[in-house]
């Protein structure tokens, strides 16, 4: 018996199935599955395209896409008013990847940029007429080296790197103190400092202390007796938490509170208004501000140009760290906004 050369009951005859059916032309068998699969691939090999051609462009030119996750409980209060640029600089060394910026009121117009294994101070001028801080026009400002007695003195911390740093300012003693915290995100280490001239210690680095429950990046803490701090704990999703002295005079500490719902998986740095407002910034530019007391919690959406690495807070405006991503590639810039109106009474 001859077997048919196709799945066709009739063969390769041509005649139809039935009486008055107009016949179709038929494919080889096969045909169809593997022009499906053909399709498929060319579609799945265009997307890997797209997906790879963006990956270098963001790799190397800093272009991202400005999409923002939708996060139930928080409200988007909008974009605010543009951020002015006060500063525009070279980096410090053709390595400089800023981690984070800090700042406070009482150590006057200087904002403590720091990497993952220096510190540097920016002296900025103070208006007469406004008060806020700034660069004078025609000024040659450039960041200079900070707290490097501190971090030499602990060699070991120095080594491992840092990951975030925040500024407290205590009226019951004199000067502030810097509290690093490592690249681990397991101890801090605090850096007594002088006056206004954060180039200076005024005391001997004290020892590294532990930080239990960790890791944990992004560490913020407040002024106020008896304040609590702040970090991100590390993995995904980042869990917001509060901490606290494992007791009165020990500076290790302990995990206190988990914000639930906070949307922290993404935000790289951390500044506390007071003992119970936190605000928040994410890379690729989106601020939030946690309310702890009410539960509540608002974000703002930055212009996407920048690469956002850090922010701090003082004398109501607020300061944003970053590099720019289309214009003036490869150098340094700081911003001033002032703080959104919902802040301005927890500063």
């Amino acid at each position: 018996a001859e077997a048919a050369g196709t799945f066709h009951p009739f063969g390769d005859s041509g005649d139809p199935q039935e009486p008055g059916l107009v016949s179709r032309p038929r494919r080889a068998p096969g045909q169809m599955p593997w022009r499906t699969f053909m399709q498929g691939s060319y579609a799945l090999a265009v997307v890997w395209g797209v997906g790879f051609v963006w990956s270098i462009f963001n790799i190397l030119f800093h272009v991202d896409i400005p999409i923002q996750p939708v996060v139930p409980g928080v409200s988007m209060v909008g974009t605010p008013k543009h951020p002015e640029l006060i500063f525009s600089d070279a980096m410090p060394h053709p390595f400089f990847t800023p981690r984070g910026m800090s700042c406070h009121a009482d150590m006057g117009p200087t904002l403590l940029i720091y990497e993952r294994y220096a510190v540097h101070s920016l002296r900025l001028a103070v208006d007469p007429t406004t008060g806020m801080w700034g660069v004078p026009a025609g000024a040659d400002l450039s960041p200079e080296p900070a707290l490097m007695a501190c971090l030499d003195a602990a060699g070991d911390f120095r080594a491992e790197g840092m990951d975030s740093l925040s500024l407290t300012c205590s009226h019951q003693s004199p000067g502030c103190t810097a509290t690093v915290l490592g690249a681990h995100g397991q101890h801090t280490l605090q850096c007594p400092l002088g006056g206004h001239d954060v180039g200076v210690e005024a005391a001997p680095a004290s020892e590294a202390a532990e930080v239990y429950g960790g890791p944990w990046r992004a560490f913020t803490s407040a002024d106020s007796p008896g304040a609590a701090a702040w970090a991100v704990r590390r993995g995904r999703p980042g869990a917001f938490v509060q901490l606290q002295r494992r007791s009165g005079t020990s500076p290790e500490l302990v995990p206190q509170v988990e914000i639930a719902g906070s949307a922290a998986s993404s935000v790289s740095s951390l500044h506390a208004l007071d003992n119970s407002t936190v605000v928040g910034l994410e890379a690729g530019g989106r601020v939030h501000a946690w309310f702890l007391q009410s539960g509540s919690q608002l974000s703002w959406q930055l212009p996407p140009t920048t690469r956002w690495s850090g922010l701090c807070v003082a004398n109501s405006s607020l300061y944003l760290l970053g590099t720019q991503t289309r214009q003036q590639l490869g150098r340094i810039v700081i911003f001033r906004s002032a703080l959104p109106p919902e802040l301005l009474g927890q500063n």
